[in-house]
């Protein structure tokens, strides 16, 4: 399997994704109140957390398949495990559906309904993964964001209603729609098999996946610490403005993400230091270069978007995080899981959303502003990074030296300097800077990212 080949499928399935991304990012808040689009982020904040109701169960599909081609797996078991989950998600979509309508909250029906084709559709997609099966993984990845976007649309200039009730049916018809799809299409790939004759191999799934999953779990409760922090402290403005902020950064974080996504098939088949340095000096770069997509989203925002201009400094701030984030989620994780040293990943995980819980606690208790929960992240972000490279043995002088310029100049670029001063500066001192630091790997991702696209 090649990594470029893999590469340039799955980022051309995120491109995708990414428009899909900037289309809903900016028409919706324009189109809802304020009000209104902080109870849509409420919902699809919520269903964030859908995937670790699988128990921890895709997470073990996940390390056992990963390094084996597709034609190498055992399909009778892999038909078991598919019957099993889905009774499993099933069962456990009734509860929170009986909740949300015996206390009439309907964000948590919305919420229940949601559960069992989310889950459905990440075990096929961890399937995928696993085995670097990534056309069919891409297929996936371009049929949501696409269908959400053009369902939209429809919300927006057809139905003409104003509120977010509307949306969050888009997201559930579509998250049916590609379930009923995927069991149809790759069903009859699966041989026949019976949940009681691999019994054995479920359990294990669950037993080598649980503290993946409780890890999981804890790293996306880091990463959303602050939004926990700015929903209940905080009032429902509030809570839109930051909500707002995070969708800026999923967007540019999109394409990083494919670059996670086709890393681990690779690193489980074999690994050298020597190409993992190399792969995060590549990071480092990309990761740098598209901080600077906060100049873009604050062009639009005070074109288009003047509601949500007070938000422009908690993207900033959210923004400098990015090469951290970057190299945490496409190396440092997936080393924990390649490594099988899933007890290290957990500690580090529960030490990081300690650091963060005090860090996000001093913010709210001293400063309380939203602007400060956004700075406490960021240091977040940057401890678990720093904390991840000591553990691997993986950062040099010349590295934190790079990201400390880094920040200085991103810093008084987006918060200092007007709009088009400020990106000027940034970009021709960015380039400046890699070229200071890292000309070599520059040069080489270029030359490597332009092949690709030549594919």
């Amino acid at each position: 399997m090649n990594l470029g080949k893999s590469l340039s499928k799955v980022v051309g399935a995120n491109v995708i994704a990414l428009v899909a991304g900037l289309v809903n990012g900016f028409l919706i808040p324009k189109y809802l109140g304020i009000t209104e689009f902080a109870s849509l982020k409420t919902y699809t904040f919520y269903v964030s957390y859908i995937g670790f109701l699988h128990l921890g169960f895709i997470d073990g599909i996940y390390i056992k398949y990963g390094g084996f081609s597709w034609e190498d797996i055992n399909k009778s078991v892999i038909k078991a495990e598919h019957k099993f989950f889905l009774i499993c998600q099933t069962l456990l979509m009734i509860i929170p559906l009986i909740i949300g309508i015996v206390i009439n909250n309907i964000i948590i029906i919305f919420f229940a309904l949601s559960i069992l084709p989310i889950n459905v559709r990440g075990f096929y997609n961890f399937l995928y993964q696993a085995t670097g099966e990534f056309d069919k993984y891409s297929r996936i990845k371009i049929y949501v964001p696409l269908a959400i976007l053009i369902l939209n649309l429809g919300v927006i200039f057809v139905i003409k209603q104003e509120s977010y009730i509307p949306f969050i049916f888009v997201h559930i018809l579509v998250y049916y729609v590609i379930f009923i799809v995927l069991e149809i299409l790759f069903h009859p790939t699966f041989k026949k098999g019976k949940i009681k004759d691999h019994l054995d191999e479920i359990k294990e799934d669950y037993s080598v996946g649980f503290i993946i999953m409780i890890s999981n779990f804890l790293s996306m409760f880091f990463y959303s610490l602050d939004r926990w922090f700015i929903k209940i402290f905080f009032s429902a403005e509030n809570f839109a403005y930051y909500a707002f902020a995070i969708s800026m950064m999923r967007i540019l974080t999109i394409l990083i993400r494919s670059i996670t996504i086709t890393f681990y098939p690779f690193l489980a088949r074999s690994y050298s230091k020597k190409g993992i340095i190399k792969f995060k000096k590549y990071l480092l770069i990309t990761a740098s270069v598209a901080s600077g997509g906060y100049f873009i989203f604050s062009f639009f925002v005070r074109t288009i978007l003047e509601k949500y201009i007070p938000s422009l400094q908690i993207i900033a701030i959210i923004f400098a995080g990015v090469p951290a984030i970057a190299i945490i989620n496409a190396i440092y994780i997936n080393l924990y899981k390649v490594q099988k040293t899933e007890k290290k990943f957990f500690i580090t995980v529960l030490i990081n959303v300690f650091i963060a819980l005090i860090l996000n606690t001093i913010a709210y208790l001293i400063f309380n502003s939203i602007v400060a929960i956004a700075v406490a992240t960021t240091v977040s972000f940057y401890i678990w990074f720093f904390y991840s490279s000591q553990q691997f043995k993986a950062i040099n002088v010349k590295e934190i030296l790079y990201l400390f310029l880094f920040l200085i100049i991103f810093f008084v670029s987006s918060l200092y300097l007007e709009l088009l001063t400020g990106t000027i500066v940034f970009f021709l001192l960015i380039i400046m800077l890699i070229a200071i630091f890292y000309l070599k790997e520059a040069e080489e991702l270029l030359s490597k990212s332009i092949k690709t696209l030549k594919r």
